[in-house]
């Protein structure tokens, strides 16, 4: 049981895709004994944003009767919506922490923004897709569209569900194309998740992403900073190293960047969401050209990329690693 004599709780539940991807009035399955571990260990990060009169929370543990003051959710669903005093988001937040407490994103909107569709059809618009990137709802239009994409290049392709974080919830072919069992399993999250984002994998340089906060009349937008992502798409580690733009991007992939972040930020805006969000792009080689990816996904919600940002200004460093 959550502690209700403290006024302030941070609730870790960093399976809130999983809550997001629950059909109306489907029971969530319980969550594996290995995630919980993987959980708990996580959350001492989140001390960060917290004081005295904090507590941390696991999901598993929250009572929805015992409401708090202030509520900061990794990632805003029903249940931590229940447990919000205050519904309203507070004006004028005097920083970015402050801001990333009073934020108040409605459940419903989050689940919307952090559907992978949200940032395909934003980098759609903007002709920021790769030109093969598509969306699948049966194994028959995977086929056809691999079929008629014929990458001259003979890449894996990578098929991922509209709710995934950390690698989950996605498959990469051994081959040109999916091989029976593989498709078995992506039979299986068509099941779940009635359609699926699929693309060829590409040869990844380096991993990028912005993050920041949506506030009530400001908001907070932080330089680039640097995942480190393992071959399963998994982030090891955040690294904020701020004056390292400029030194691994071309001036007009910055421009790109910039553009992104301008569009992003106004797509939120226009679908009602205040809070933590941030993006994600990468650099890749075709053809042993460079190449920009700039916006693969849209995270409405907390990250580690604003855990290490907040860990370097508490521990003032203007180069700062947080290992996962």
């Amino acid at each position: 049981m959550a502690d209700p004599d403290k006024k302030k709780c941070i609730v870790a539940n960093f399976d809130c895709e999983e809550t997001w991807s629950l059909k109306t009035n489907e029971t969530p399955k319980p969550i594996k004994k290995h995630i919980k571990t993987l959980m708990s260990n996580l959350s001492h990060h989140l001390s960060v944003f917290a004081n005295d009169s904090t507590e941390i929370v696991m999901p598993w543990r929250l009572d929805e009767e015992s409401k708090r003051q202030e509520v900061l959710a990794w990632g805003e669903t029903t249940q931590t919506h229940h447990i919000r005093n205050k519904k309203n988001r507070a004006s004028h937040p005097s920083d970015w922490q402050d801001a990333l407490w009073n934020s108040r994103p409605s459940p419903e909107v989050a689940k919307d923004v952090n559907h992978k569709r949200f940032a395909f059809e934003i980098a759609n618009q903007n002709g920021w897709q790769h030109e093969h990137q598509t969306f699948i709802s049966s194994l028959e239009e995977l086929d056809e569209h691999i079929g008629t994409s014929r990458l001259k290049d003979k890449s894996p392709w990578l098929v991922k569900a509209p709710y995934s974080a950390a690698g989950r919830n996605g498959i990469v072919s051994k081959d040109t194309a999916f091989a029976e069992d593989e498709k078995r399993h992506i039979g299986r999250l068509l099941e779940r998740f009635k359609s699926l984002m699929v693309m060829p994998w590409l040869d990844r340089i380096l991993d990028f992403s912005v993050s920041g906060v949506i506030g009530e009349g400001k908001d907070w937008v932080f330089p680039v900073h640097f995942p480190k992502v393992d071959k399963r798409g998994a982030v090891r580690g955040i690294e904020i190293y701020d004056s390292k733009s400029k030194q691994v991007f071309f001036p007009i992939e910055l421009t790109t960047i910039e553009h992104v972040t301008k569009r992003v930020l106004a797509k939120l805006k226009e679908a009602s969401f205040y809070g933590p969000f941030s993006f994600d792009g990468f650099l890749y080689n075709k053809n042993d050209k460079r190449r920009i990816h700039p916006l693969s996904e849209i995270n409405g919600r907390l990250t580690f990329s604003l855990v290490a940002r907040a860990q370097a200004i508490q521990t003032k460093s203007l180069s700062y690693f947080l290992e996962l």
